[in-house]
């Protein structure tokens, strides 16, 4: 039986309006069906934009945000759930409320989702089996409401909720629906093709409750939650019916307690950025947003009658549920908290695509994902969710290859070049490195191959990106020429293996035009000195990185010269940052890269926390429209868990089972441990340094075969204490 067999999408029989209004209400459902006999119970759902579900007045699953987001126009995503203990023999109830998600955004923003060919009424369609055998679909005996206690709801900017419009029983059998209106059957069904959505759920994944609230106006005040998080404020209150409390999120305030919103809410001209509203009944009440959420620290509340309690508002951390797999520490503060802050600004943007922030867009920026894949497939189980995603990723491609910025996209973006296209290569292929699955390697060949017809005809055109090494604020220096023409190599060397998995003829060919681009890069870029003639970090990191060198000599010389020149710092962007800490190691500078995260002043990481960062920030200097939750610059923790902790792969696509162990003993550093979850237990590095000794402890679990300074070790754990380092 095929996803949803004989069920149609159905959705409130209102006109569709375009134009944004505050008027826009979710629409709830209800059908009542029989049971004769229960036995396993599945349903299949999807909801355009999202949906919550209730069967008998129970929620069917704990997911956020369902179904997840896509280009409808080529994927509808369907969840499935075992409801078993959910239905009764006899008499049962089936309920719903939908919002518009990405699906049907109203307001006008940049990113152009106003526009979007799919728009419409949220929608739904579900289909429950018992038994293997159907007993309920989603059709024209569907009973809808089209107004409802959600008053108005859009996914990048807020939410309002009535709670004197709500009762807690319309998800039961036994509320009164005689009111209730059919739901209509789309008679403009969505034309994508469902697929079954087998990643990881978003959901409420941890809770912070306010560390402070103080009086910042006179019936408001201001709840410092105490952490950066992509989530929804959480209000517990008590008052008077009628009273309308206004929530606002923001990644920081001043020292007066006002919001600074770092200008990110100017891209929103029609609505308030990130404001939620209660209308309070009466009663106690636990609320938060169903259909929004923001990225904060910060929680304005305006509207109380009486002075508030410190637990009247926390912060709900909302993400999808993948589970970290890595263990870093070292004795560097700074180092720690770097790595900290990168793994709650990916946590933060794991949102069935990776995103660029949680407060200003949401949406899946492929370059920010170029950069940040391999820590994410060092530091996470991320399989599933790149698995998701690289189809969102295949169906943004256009039929002459081109691709655009975002994933999904609504036909917007499609001028950016290589520094985001490169996410078509880089997500498939470190995830073949880090896990040994080939699958979806093998799977992107034939995008592989469409794009790069695209990228050389590009370039026999002149065809130059915007995009190249983009630090938040603009391009760096090192010349957008010389970027696309070392991703150009990259890519040709990654569809080779790929082709090789699949034992495509071309393999060859696409070897030796990685080949080619290599020597030309070199050629090109490479002084008669061994020297890179672009006086940039960015660019001598690229020719090292691509081995586009003879000898490695007189770029280490120009490095370090570059970095001592800005006073130890590192002044990259986006490309340059994936690639520069890795070369300085190639160097043999593994100290300098340590002085560059750790000294202070800006450019730098240090220079984040110093100003209070609890999460990555977008721009190592404030400007406008500045992020203070990206994951853009994580590509770092990648670097010190190879390097400093000394976990690698040995590049042979058999991911941790073939492992080369090769920590550096910067004299920063007294110690580092590093560990790694497998299948058969857990790799770890520890060592420190006593008394001039560095005191070495590899633990290795069965299945792996490891490596350390060209001697294999097997299973168990292996001490060495070595001389100074």
């Amino acid at each position: 039986m095929s996803l949803l067999e004989g069920a149609s999408f159905i959705k409130p029989d209102r006109e569709f309006h375009r134009d944004y209004s505050e008027h826009d209400p979710a629409p709830l459902f209800r059908r009542r069906f029989s049971v004769k006999k229960k036995g396993e119970a599945v349903l299949e759902v999807c909801a355009l934009g999202y949906g919550y579900f209730y069967l008998n007045g129970r929620p069917v699953s704990d997911d956020l945000f369902v179904s997840a987001v896509s280009d409808y126009r080529k994927t509808l995503w369907v969840h499935r759930y075992d409801v078993s203990d959910l239905l009764h023999e006899g008499e049962n109830v089936f309920a719903a409320v939908l919002g518009n998600g990405f699906f049907n955004e109203s307001f006008q923003t940049p990113w152009k989702h106003h526009l979007a060919p799919w728009r419409d009424n949220p929608k739904m369609i579900l289909r429950l089996t018992v038994g293997g055998k159907t007993v309920l679909v989603s059709d024209g005996g569907f009973l809808c409401r089209p107004a409802s206690f959600v008053t108005f709801n859009q996914l990048r900017s807020g939410e309002h909720f009535d709670a004197r419009l709500y009762d807690e029983r319309w998800k039961e059998y036994g509320f009164d629906d005689a009111g209730w209106e059919h739901a209509r059957t789309d008679e403009r069904p969505p034309e994508g093709v469902f697929r079954l959505c087998e990643c990881e759920p978003i959901r409420a994944c941890s809770v912070y409750p306010a560390r402070t609230v103080r009086k910042t106006g006179e019936n408001t005040y201001l709840f410092d939650i105490g952490q950066n998080i992509a989530g929804v404020p959480r209000l517990t209150v008590c008052e008077p019916c009628g009273t309308v409390l206004t929530v606002r999120c923001a990644e920081e305030a001043d020292e007066e307690g006002k919001l600074k919103l770092n200008g990110l809410n100017v891209l929103y001209p029609q609505v308030p950025f990130q404001t939620d509203r209660l209308i309070c009944d009466g009663d106690p009440i636990v609320w938060q947003p169903m259909f929004t959420y923001h990225g904060f620290r910060f929680i304005e509340v305006e509207g109380f009658t009486q002075p508030p309690q410190i637990t009247a508002a926390a912060g709900v951390f909302v993400h999808q549920t993948i589970e970290r797999l890595t263990e870093f520490s070292c004795s560097d503060p700074v180092l720690n908290k770097i790595y900290e802050c990168g793994i709650l600004a990916t946590y933060s943007n794991l949102h069935y695509a990776l995103t660029d922030c949680p407060t200003r867009e949401k949406l899946g920026w492929l370059n920010d994902a170029q950069a940040s894949a391999e820590q994410m497939c060092i530091n996470f189980g991320i399989g599933k969710f790149f698995r998701k995603w690289m189809v969102d990723i295949f169906d943004a491609m256009r039929e002459d290859g081109a691709m655009p910025g975002i994933a999904p996209s609504p036909d917007w973006g499609y001028d950016n070049g290589p520094v985001a296209d490169g996410a078509l290569f880089e997500i498939p292929y470190r995830l073949y490195l880090y896990t040994g699955e080939d699958a979806l390697l093998k799977q992107a060949y034939p995008w592989f191959k469409r794009y790069l017809a695209f990228y050389t005809k590009c370039e026999k055109e002149g065809v130059r990106a915007p995009l190249a090494d983009w630090n938040g604020l603009g391009n760096l220096p090192t010349p957008v020429e010389m970027i696309q023409e070392f991703y150009g190599g990259k890519f040709f060397l990654i569809a080779a293996e790929a082709a090789a998995l699949r034992k495509e003829e071309d393999a060859a060919f696409l070897r030796r035009e990685a080949e080619r681009r290599r020597v030309a890069l070199k050629e090109k870029w490479l002084g008669a000195d061994g020297r890179c003639t672009v006086e940039e970090q960015t660019a001598v990191a690229l020719l090292i990185a691509a081995g586009a060198y003879d000898s490695i000599a007189p770029l280490k010389k120009q490095l370090v010269s570059l970095f001592r020149q800005k006073d130890g710092h590192i002044d990259c962007g986006m490309v340059g940052t994936q690639y520069i800490f890795d070369a300085l190691t190639a160097c043999g500078e593994t100290e300098l890269a340590v002085h560059a995260l750790t000294v202070r002043g800006e450019p730098g990481y240090r220079a984040w926390l110093d100003r209070g960062a609890t999460t990555l920030w977008e721009t190592w200097r404030d400007q406008f429209t500045d992020s203070r939750n990206h994951h853009m610059f994580s590509c770092v923790l990648g670097w010190m868990f190879k390097t400093l902790g000394g976990i690698r792969v040995s590049g042979n696509g058999k991911g941790f089972a073939e492992a080369v162990l090769d920590p550096q003993f910067p004299k920063q550093l007294s110690g580092c441990t590093a560990a790694r979850k497998l299948a058969h237990g857990e790799l770890r590095v520890h060592w420190e340094r006593t008394e001039g000794k560095v005191r070495i402890r590899f633990d290795i679990p069965q299945g792996v075969s490891a490596v350390w300074r060209g001697r294999q070790f097997s299973a168990g754990r292996h001490e060495f204490i070595s001389g100074e380092e």
